[in-house]
This record gives structure tokens, sequence and C-alpha cells, in this order.
């Protein structure tokens, strides 16, 4: 049998943004772990490739630049491997190809080449578009927390494992745990454990946070989800939730 030992409610999602510091570079050698190259040509330094060639917004304009010597008639594009249709957003000028009104479609390696001789061709170049990240929410046994009705009881000595879903983001967003301990408890409350996030090429990133084991110093700890990318500038996506222990009863001695 639980009662409630403190007062208040039993878990608060809070969305709020927070500063953490700005990642550029360093952010977009990882994201390039997501985007693998294609096969476009025996080029070995684009295996080495750490930095995109071009980082566009959508619905920006673009022009990428065939650095071979070709006449410009002769050249054509491809896209991820893929033969370009010159046309429409499409079009080819003097110095290459400009592209307008940039999709996420158009993310990823472009290769200028001769149109009828294969070894005449320019290395491919990554293009970089970038899409921000949607709010994160956090789900507890696969139910989505809603943050206008969270009524959800924190046993003590119950395992509890939180996990943080977000989707949208290119490149893929980074995703943090945080346990800030109440102020009565900093030095007590121990710690998560959670997993390195799951990073599918497609679809939301998710997260595990673990509490191997629920005591009555993580009463009032707030557990957050910090989302990090590249378009977010010097802040950070963050979805909470405070902890509200309810505790086990003493066995009564008659």
């Amino acid at each position: 049998m639980y009662e409630g030992c403190y007062k208040g409610v039993l878990l608060v999602i809070l969305v709020l943004a927070i500063q953490i510091p700005y990642i550029n570079k360093a952010f977009l050698t990882a994201a390039h772990r997501h985007h693998p190259p294609p096969s476009l040509s025996s080029d070995n330094n684009l295996q080495n490739q750490a930095v995109p060639d071009y980082v566009v917004k959508q619905r920006d304009e673009v022009t990428l630049v065939c650095d071979v010597l070709i006449n410009p008639n002769d050249i054509v594009w491809l896209h991820n491997g893929e033969l370009v249709d010159i046309g429409h957003r499409y079009s080819r000028s003097s110095s290459g190809l400009t592209i307008v009104n940039v999709r996420l479609e158009d993310d990823g390696y472009w290769q200028c080449r001769h149109r009828d001789n294969s070894n005449l061709y320019d290395k491919p170049k990554w293009l970089l578009v970038l899409e921000p990240p949607r709010e994160p929410y956090l789900s507890i046994d696969g139910r989505r927390l809603d943050a206008s009705n969270l009524f959800i009881p924190v046993k003590e000595n119950q395992a509890l494992t939180i996990e943080c879903i977000v989707e949208g983001g290119n490149p893929r967003p980074s995703l943090h745990w945080v346990l800030e301990p109440s102020e009565h408890n900093m030095d007590t409350a121990p710690n998560l454990v959670f997993s390195e996030p799951v990073t599918p090429k497609t679809g939301p990133m998710r997260s595990e946070a673990k509490i191997e084991r629920v005591v009555r110093q993580h009463h009032n700890a707030t557990v957050m989800c910090l989302v990090n990318h590249v378009t977010l500038l010097h802040q950070a996506l963050n979805a909470s939730l405070l902890l509200d222990v309810q505790c086990e009863s003493a066995p009564s001695i008659e």
C-alpha cells in the first residue's frame, strides 16, 4: 500500500527553452554520420569530408559550382547518383547549377560530369538543407505524457523508464538527459541511467532514461530531455517532468 508522502501534483511536464552552448562544426561533423555519401565516383577524399560544402535553409536559393572545365551545355548533374532533369527549380548557369526554393528533398550529394564522357567529372559536393526539429515530448510505458493532464504515480522502490521522442530535424538533432535533484536533496538523489539515442535515417529520434530504483530523495527532482540542433542557435528545446514520489507506508505494529 502506498500513500503520498508529499503534497503536489504527481508529474508535471514543462516545455521550456534553456541556454546551452551553440554547436557549429562539431555538430555538423556528428551529423555527417547520418549522411553517408553515395558511391558516385572513386574519389576517396569524399570519405573524409566532415563539413558540408553548402548549408542552406528551406526556400532559399543556392548555386552549386562545377569545378571541371566543361562547356556548360555539356554538363549533366546527379543528385545522390540519380540524373537530374533541368527545369522548374533547377537551372544551369555559367558557374554551375542554381536551385531556387530549396526543399528538404534537395539535401544530399550533388555531382557534375560531362554528358558523354564519364571520365570528366567533379567530386560530389554535400548540400545540407536545414530543418529545425519539432518540440520533444516524453513517454512512459508507451503512452505520451500530456502536459495538460498528468496524474501518473511514481512509487517508491520501483523502477521508472522515460522515453524522449523528437520528430524532424536535419541534420539529426542531439538528445541529452539531465537529472536535477530538489534543493533539499542535492547530494543524495541517485543519477539517471540513459541510453544512446536511436537515430534511424527516417522517423523520430528516441532516447530512454531510467531510474533503477525510485527513492524518497527523488521527490521534486526534475528529469529533463534536452534537444540541441544547429538551427536553434543558443537555445535548446526541452521536455521535462517533476517527480512526486509516493512513499511506502510503514507497517503497522499491533
